[in-house]
């Protein structure tokens, strides 16, 4: 929709649209990998730690709640393999084209020690949003639901041990006394993001 105002044009929503999305775009550079929502208190924060900053280490929110057996994640990393960072969709592409103009998709950028910093053939999910497929909204326990070449649930998927194997996706656990918001339809909240 457009309309003319005395010989000058207003803003259409397609360009509305386009000049917010690439304000969100210039800021991509400072994305340092995935994240979780933590305020407000979300179903793993039993211990309800909240937001914090740390500094640039692992928050550790969510760590132990769950009942699980030991793992190779443990052995390797010296914590639970529950806490907020370990729920994600591992080794996930585009079931088609990127969707993603050439102009916008900021070519420039490199992305460094990250899954898909050799993407050419634009098949990870940043070239076409919405369209990869994921086990679970909610994200699943170590990435990887359906083994990664291990026997065993909790086995590392890599010499890093940054997913491992066997995980059920977050519905799928019980979750002892989980936190409840209540916000009425159509009122505004806030909302934190942990990066």
């Amino acid at each position: 929709y457009q309309r003319r105002v005395h010989g000058t044009h207003s803003l259409t929503m397609s360009s509305l649209t386009l000049l917010l999305g690439s304000l969100l775009l210039c800021s991509s550079p400072l994305v340092s990998g995935h994240g979780n929502m933590v305020f407000p208190l979300t179903w793993w924060d039993v211990h309800q730690t909240g937001w914090y900053w740390d500094e640039g280490h692992n928050a550790h929110v969510g760590c132990g709640v769950l009942d699980l057996p030991h793992t190779g994640y443990e052995d390797k990393n010296n914590k639970k393999p529950d806490c907020m960072n370990m729920w994600y969709t591992n080794k996930v592409t585009n079931p088609g084209p990127a969707t993603i103009p050439h102009e916008v998709s900021q070519p420039e950028i490199e992305c460094i020690g990250q899954a898909g910093h050799h993407d050419d053939k634009k098949e990870f999910p940043w070239n076409a949003p919405g369209t990869a497929p994921v086990f679970s909204s909610c994200g699943t326990l170590g990435g990887n639901p359906d083994g990664c070449g291990q026997d065993e649930f909790g086995d590392c998927c890599s010499d890093h041990c940054d997913g491992f194997a066997f995980g059920e996706t977050a519905e799928s656990y019980h979750w002892h006394n989980p936190p409840v918001t209540e916000w009425k339809a159509g009122s505004f909240r806030e909302v934190a993001w942990y990066v």
